[in-house]
């Protein structure tokens, strides 16, 4: 077993109640819009928010906005399995720590059989970097998942790892050294060729998953009218212990299982 991981925190929390249409986290919005790489990127702020079922989502994911990856394949959910979502942004520094300390393990069980991983990343915090990096690597995940899924669980590792997750503030990664990350893992140049492509959302010239990075956003669990990163529900049930404490973790798994 791996070496506890102790931290003062695990959930930064948001508040959601009073928000407008371009996003459901503008009450964290800086009160200037950051420069953004490309405004393709982001989902213009005077639209109608949409609906899951509005948009076109990504071949390997689900209802819920999320990308299941079980025994039986990426896109699927296994029969009878545990099903544990993990709710997080690519940029959250806790979700790194999360993704470090227990992908592994998580990895292990999906391989056994028995346990489903509900992957949803969201876009909560584009405003920590000026690139709308949230969203831009959120958007070519879903690339992933719909063109190549079998590399969905190692691309997601890989931009949480420790040598290439960006620091809150920062720029976050470019276009291109996302699309290095992802082929690192093998993803092909020609489906990481995808991350920039766009398409028509209601006249808005938008890349291609970027309405459902938006839709799948708002289907984060909200408690006590806050979100938080990362969230774990296991067979439906959030998570309140340390996760931080991989025995903790690991009898809440086994729990679900009994």
């Amino acid at each position: 077993m791996r070496a506890r991981v102790l931290l003062t925190t695990a959930v930064v929390a948001l508040v959601v109640a009073g928000c407008g249409a371009g996003s459901p986290f503008d009450a964290v919005q800086t009160t200037e819009p950051p420069q953004q790489v490309s405004n393709d990127a982001v989902f213009p702020a005077d639209a109608e928010r949409p609906e899951l079922a509005d948009v076109v989502a990504p071949a390997g994911s689900d209802s819920t906005g999320g990308i299941p990856v079980s025994k039986a394949g990426v896109g699927v959910v296994g029969d009878g399995d545990v099903v544990i979502a993990v709710y997080f942004d690519f940029i959250c520094p806790y979700c790194g720590v999360f993704e470090r300390v227990h992908g592994p393990y998580l990895d292990e069980l999906v391989a056994a059989g028995g346990v489903t991983v509900v992957y949803h990343p969201v876009a909560l915090f584009d405003h920590f970097s000026d690139t709308a990096y949230s969203t831009r690597a959120m958007n070519a995940v879903a690339v992933v998942a719909d063109l190549d899924p079998q590399h969905v669980p190692a691309f997601i590792a890989a931009l949480l790892s420790e040598e290439v997750q960006p620091d809150e503030g920062a720029s976050g990664l470019t276009d291109e050294q996302i699309a290095q990350v992802a082929q690192g893992v093998g993803v092909s140049p020609a489906v990481t060729a995808a991350f920039t492509a766009t398409a028509d959302f209601n006249g808005a010239l938008l890349r291609l998953f970027v309405p459902w990075t938006v839709a799948a956003t708002w289907l984060i669990p909200v408690e006590d009218g806050k979100v938080g990163t990362p969230t774990i529900v296991i067979n439906g049930e959030r998570m309140v212990e340390n996760w931080t404490d991989q025995g903790v973790f690991a009898a809440a798994i086994e729990a679900a299982r009994s």
